[in-house]
């Protein structure tokens, strides 16, 4: 798992989660040039929840979003806001990534009730994060190549 200084009680994950959700709450979903940014948002926010050491539902640290019901849901659920990105942008390379890169934490550090679970998250994660890369493939080194050859 990320080292101390990744703990939710550091104020840069909380500025962090707060500004995503700033971005959710203040980006309405009737304008379609805003979806990307939500659908990120709601990633980054997984991501965040996911990859801290402690149990977010025991600490206080993101007190100003207690009222929110939807928050709470992702703060008790994590691996939900995945789901509100995906609803909101299906495909998207940072989304799928983010999602495939916190299954893999599911598994590594926080193990799953029985083998089956902890298996899935790993499969998922492995299905996901492949799925991630054919939507925006590296280009090919001849490709690049080909392309610095003009510039001399």
């Amino acid at each position: 798992m990320p080292d101390k200084k990744e703990s939710p009680k550091n104020s840069m994950n909380v500025k962090a989660v707060n500004c995503f959700w700033s971005v959710i709450a203040g980006l309405s979903k009737d304008i379609p040039s805003f979806t990307i940014y939500r659908a990120r948002s709601f990633a980054y926010i997984g991501y965040k929840l996911i990859s801290t050491k402690e149990d977010l539902n025991t600490s206080s640290p993101y007190s100003s979003l207690y009222n929110d019901d939807q928050f709470q849901r992702i703060l008790k659920n994590p691996l939900s806001a995945f789901k509100y990105a995906t609803d909101e942008l299906p495909n998207d390379e940072v989304v799928l990534n983010r999602k495939g890169t916190s299954l893999w934490l599911m598994f590594k550090y926080r193990p799953a009730a029985t083998e089956d679970e902890n298996r899935k998250y790993l499969d998922d994660a492995a299905e996901i994060l492949s799925f991630s890369i054919t939507q925006n493939p590296p280009s090919s080194p001849s490709r690049f190549f080909n392309q610095n050859e003009r510039l001399f």
